[in-house]
């Protein structure tokens, strides 16, 4: 009984080690001259500076997201929605952002134009050399429709 308790102990810490090794990574992706910029960028567009406190205990990827490369979001969108005003990149789930390396967050997030919000898939490409967004790439994120009625639900053919 008590082996067993330690097993089970054992194998949850085999399963989280990575997970949790994995989520720190990108912390240490960063270099030096990318983390000058994004504070410089914090800096620059955060009016309120009594929510300098709660910024900084968002993740690199969440900082990067907003103040990085949400402004060339925004204007990557325009090009083709001159109407789009808005734009979040990631949601409140945890993992809707990933800085892959020091040189792209991928993730997914939303657009508004006159019709309502749109979903996207995005990649955002950074120069690891500066920290500025050199490129920012999505596509609308589009929803599984499943056949209705009798029968099984069956994925649509792409």
């Amino acid at each position: 009984m008590i082996h067993s308790r330690y097993l089970t102990y054992l194998g949850i810490t085999c399963l989280l080690l990575p997970a949790i090794a994995q989520a720190q990574t990108p912390a240490q992706q960063l270099s030096s001259s990318q983390k000058e910029y994004l504070q410089q960028e914090i800096d620059k567009q955060v009016t309120d500076k009594s929510a300098m406190d709660e910024i900084q205990k968002w993740s690199d990827a969440k900082k990067i997201a907003e103040f990085v490369c949400r402004p060339l979001a925004l204007t990557t969108i325009q090009q083709q929605h001159k109407d789009a005003d808005k734009v979040f990149l990631g949601d409140v789930a945890p993992n809707s952002i990933k800085l892959q390396n020091a040189e792209r967050l991928v993730g997914k997030g939303m657009y508004r134009t006159d019709n309502g919000w749109k979903d996207i898939r995005f990649s955002c490409k950074l120069d690891a050399a500066t920290g500025k967004a050199i490129l920012f790439k999505y596509e609308d994120a589009k929803s599984a429709r499943f056949q209705t009625g009798p029968g099984p639900a069956v994925p649509p053919k792409q």
